[in-house]
């Protein structure tokens, strides 16, 4: 199976889509609330919160990762641009 550069950017921009809309719904319902600790140095650290929406993106991480295409040739597939994409995600 011969995958083109042209696939491999189709597949790209599905994924950067997919999860701009959820980034996008996130930030509209429900952004995050983000506090502010302080150290005993007075060192300031922004800490986020985790809530269902992080679920929700690890959820789809994993998605992707286990749904991800199958090539004949696992050697191949190891040297292509692919790999970093989906590994990426």
């Amino acid at each position: 199976m011969k995958i083109t550069d042209l696939d491999l950017i189709k597949r790209l921009g599905i994924i950067v889509s997919i999860f701009a809309v959820f980034l996008s719904i996130r930030t509209i319902v429900g952004p995050p609330h983000v506090i502010v600790a302080k150290t005993a140095d007075d060192l300031k650290a922004y800490i986020c919160q985790t809530d269902w929406w992080d679920h929700v993106f690890t959820a789809s991480k994993r998605f992707l990762q286990i749904f991800r295409p199958r090539l004949t040739n696992p050697t191949h597939f190891r040297t292509t641009a692919m790999n970093i994409l989906w590994d990426a995600v």
